[in-house]
This record gives structure tokens, sequence and C-alpha cells, in this order.
């Protein structure tokens, strides 16, 4: 494809006075339209997980709700009652007419016991002796009587304890504890170094049941701390829940307590009742003012859309446990595109220079003046052979281009026929075919 054929000078004024142009087009833009080229603009908010929660109370005796089996709790049953008596052998003595046995005394005096026997009224039991102070409890024996005869060698007792103030430093009369199948206790006081006594503080032999416990569970926006017992929370979340831990932690006071750790499914069960005795014995410890503890649920939810950290806080409002979740959404910014009205009117009066630019520069070419001196000269040398015409007509016949006029020139000669002009193309015609060449 040949190149458009332009005056030097004009084709490179033209193409400077497209790029001012373009140039004038870029600035007006800039500087009217600043900013108002398409962008992001803050659009809203798209929720793209969120926790929510439905909680049920267990209270006691609470009039309304539906029964239900609590669990089961372990209480004691009396299986029957345990008689004591006791009994000491003794050294030589004066005082008894030197018997060698006394029975049921209400002191036995330590210079003249050999061994002390506790004596109960059922056979075949098991049983344990501690030396026991104020500040600590050492286990001597664990043992097995079939006859339920205990005997306590006082002297060993005594000697045992007397090591253990040696190495501790802490010197207080002792007292010797006897623990009967982990019910009958019957305490052996020791007065300084002159007598014993017994006592029978629990005369009765326990049996530890399991008994089922009910109460009524309820769905409510607050619940009665006094009939409170189990707070039950399900957890529910968008777009899908996979994994919950939590952690749970009481306020006392501006003091944070960390209660407990774990993992859960969808239930979280707190013993209400546990966690304000708790609280209790952390204000009775630790010499607090008295006030009523705000129970903290921390926890990690983990969902098909990210990972949020919501928390419960579970706090008495004037006797009523009120339940209330923070922090249990999370959200992703949104955007949407805004431009000027009028800024495609400026943008195509910068497009359209730079497309004129780029087509003069890809389908164009320059002729300056001695160019075309040149090729006027050739014609008026051959001006005898050349025929200006009106009429030119290429559609039915083949062109075959020729690059220079010397050449067209030399065919002229050899076939004998003229050379015809018009406007840039200079040509011969055959029958069916035409030699042009374009200037």
């Amino acid at each position: 494809m040949n190149k458009l054929k332009l005056n030097k000078k004009i084709r490179i004024t033209i193409i400077v006075s497209l790029l001012i142009l373009a140039t004038v087009f870029s600035f007006v833009n800039y500087s009217s339209y600043q900013g108002s080229l398409p962008r992001k603009v803050l659009a809203g908010y798209r929720l793209d997980s969120q926790v929510s929660f439905v909680s049920k109370g267990l209270l006691k005796t609470y009039p309304l709700g539906n029964e239900t089996l609590i669990g089961y709790k372990l209480i004691n049953v009396t299986k029957e009652y345990v008689g004591l008596t006791t009994y000491a052998t003794l050294k030589p003595n004066y005082l008894y007419g030197n018997a060698s046995i006394v029975y049921n005394q209400s002191y036995y005096f330590l210079k003249l016991i050999k061994i002390l026997y506790l004596k109960v009224n059922i056979t075949n039991v098991s049983y344990q002796t501690f030396v026991s102070t104020q500040y600590y409890s050492k286990l001597i024996t664990t043992n097995f009587s079939k006859e339920g005869v205990i005997p306590i060698n006082v002297s060993e007792y005594l000697y045992l304890n007397s090591r253990i103030e040696n190495e501790t430093g802490v010197y207080l009369e002792p007292f010797i504890k006897v623990v009967v199948n982990n019910s009958v206790i019957a305490l052996i006081d020791i007065e300084g170094n002159t007598a014993i006594s017994v006592n029978l503080i629990d005369n009765k032999i326990v049996q530890k049941e399991l008994v089922p416990v009910f109460g009524k569970t309820i769905s409510l926006s607050q619940y009665p701390l006094s009939q409170l017992s189990i707070l039950n929370i399900y957890l529910g979340a968008y777009p899908r829940l996979l994994n919950v831990s939590y952690t749970s932690v009481e306020n006392l006071d501006n003091f944070n307590f960390s209660i407990y750790k774990g993992d859960a499914e969808t239930n979280i069960s707190l013993n209400i009742t546990k966690y304000y005795l708790i609280a209790e014995n952390i204000t009775t410890r630790y010499d607090l003012t008295p006030s009523n503890p705000i129970i903290y649920l921390f926890l990690k939810v983990k969902t098909s859309n990210g990972t949020l950290y919501p928390y419960f806080k579970i706090v008495d409002e004037s006797g009523m446990i009120a339940i209330n979740i923070y922090n249990n959404s999370l959200f992703s910014p949104t955007y949407r595109v805004i431009s000027h009205p009028y800024q495609y009117s400026y943008m195509s009066g910068v497009a359209i220079p730079l497309a004129l630019i780029a087509f003069l520069l890809l389908f164009s070419s320059g002729i300056n003046q001695e160019e075309k001196k040149i090729i006027l000269n050739k014609i008026n040398k051959y001006k005898k052979i050349i025929v200006h015409t009106e009429n030119f007509n290429f559609s039915d016949k083949k062109i075959i281009r020729i690059k220079a006029i010397d050449e067209l020139v030399k065919l002229a000669l050899q076939l004998g026929k003229p050379i015809l002009f018009k406007d840039n193309k200079l040509w011969i015609e055959e029958t069916d075919s035409i030699y042009l060449v374009e200037i």
C-alpha cells in the first residue's frame, strides 16, 4: 500500500497543530474536571459473617417452662448408725490397782497407756488415721479391721508429730483423726502431755447415690437470678459455623478472673450458681467490696467467610440476669465507580487528534519542494508522449504498478502508446491491463 504523499512542511505543520490541540484538551480536562475521571468511591458495607444466639435458662422452681432433666447429683444416704466404745491397755500402775485394761474412760492418761483401741459396733470396716493441726493433716495409716477394732499407738503418733514440728517449726497441740468407711469421724484430742479424750464427731455410715435433678427450661429475655441455675447459649452463624472456642472471665470490683477455657460446637453451658459462688469466694479471699459479678464470655468463631471475635456480657440488673452480645458482625467495604457526565467530550478532544497524528505517521509521507520539481521536470521532459485526460476507469482491468516515470516512458516507447495523465496518476492502457505510476 502506497503512503499518502503530502508536502513535508504541511505534514509537519498538521502534526504539530494536532499535538498542540491534544495538549490543550488534556490540560482543560485535568484542570476543570480534576478528580471527575472514573474512580472508586465507598458505597457502603457488605455483611460477610454474623454470629447470633438463643438463650435458654434452667430455672429451679419457675412456674413456666418445660420440665427438663438437669442431670444427676451425688447425695449421701445414711445406711446405718455406728456406736463407738473405747478401751486401752495399760502399763503397771497404782491408779487402777495394776489393772491391765480399762474401758470407756472419759480421759486416758498418756503416761499409763500402751495402746488405745476404738471399737465400733460393725465388722469389716476400713479406716484411716491422720495426725492433724489447724495447718496440716498427715495420713499415717490406711487399714482394714474384720472385728471393727482400731488400734491407736498414741506414742508413735506423738513421735511422728514431733518430727513434723522439727521440720516445719510449727509447734501446736495435735489431734488424731480417725475416718471409718469414709464417713464416721472420731477425734482424739491430746491435751499437752497429760491425757487424751475420744470424741465421736459423726456416727453415720453413708453411701453416695445418684438422684435425678429436674428444672424448668425456658427462653426469656432476662432470667431471675434467684431461680437460675444453668444458662445455655445456643450459637448460630452466617454463612456457616465451623469452630468455636471461648474463655469465660468474671469481673469483680474492676478485677478480672479467668474461669474457664474450652471449645464448643453450638452450645455453651454456664453454671450460674457456680460462678456466683466463685465470685463470693474471691471477694472473701481478696477482701474486695461485695458486688454483683459481671460474667464475660469471649469467643473466637470461625465461619466459612472469616473469623469473628464476639463477646457476651452477662450482668445482674436488679436481680434479673441479662445477656448482651457485642462485636458479632464482620463487614467489608463495597465500592462503586463514578464519573463526570461531560468528561467524554474532553477525552474525545484528546483522542481524535492523537488518532490523526498516528494516521499521518503511519500512512503518509512528506514531499519537499525539490522532489516536486524533479517530478514536474520529468513530466515536462516527456510531454510529447503524455496526454492529459479527464476520464479513467480501472475497474475491469488488471493494474500493473510501475515504480518510476522513466520506466513507464520506456514501456510507452516499446508499445508505441501514449502515457495518459490525470491528477497524480500516469498510466498506459492495454486491452486487459493498465501500467500505472502514482506520483
